[in-house]
């Protein structure tokens, strides 16, 4: 596949005027994060509302367990330390309570998309996921 490939970008689909763009990632995965982080932040820089179609990649399943907590922590402290100004932190919550699966918070991603991409009816609302400040 290259970057132009009609499966990876949706060139042609819009919503209410704003272009959509598919992304696949785990929301447990700091780099996925931050790379939403930074579109979201281009978006609202460049003035160009978009919609976001999140498509779930749980990388448990393809792992058979989920991301352990001190990969985790190591991947978030490299982030932060790049970019403080994100205020990124370690989970500070005792260790028992740190989730032993991304599934039910990726449910709820799929659920919270706008209905244009996929996502439950909220009511008619059709507002962009990335509008300009």
């Amino acid at each position: 596949m290259t970057s132009d490939d009609p499966a990876l970008v949706n060139t042609e689909r819009e919503e209410g005027g704003w272009p959509v763009i598919t992304i696949w990632s785990d929301i447990g995965c700091p780099w996925a994060a931050l790379a939403l982080h930074t579109l979201r932040a281009a978006s609202a820089r460049l003035e160009l509302p978009v919609l976001i179609d999140h498509r779930a990649f749980p990388l448990e399943l393809f792992n058979r367990e989920s991301t352990p907590k001190f990969i985790v922590d190591v991947e978030l402290s490299a982030i932060a330390a790049r970019r403080p100004e994100l205020g990124w932190r370690r989970w500070s919550a005792p260790e028992w309570t740190y989730p032993s699966s991304m599934l039910p918070a990726l449910e709820a991603v799929q659920a919270a998309k706008s209905p244009a991409v996929g996502g439950l009816s909220r009511g008619g609302s059709r507002r962009p996921l990335c509008p300009p400040p």
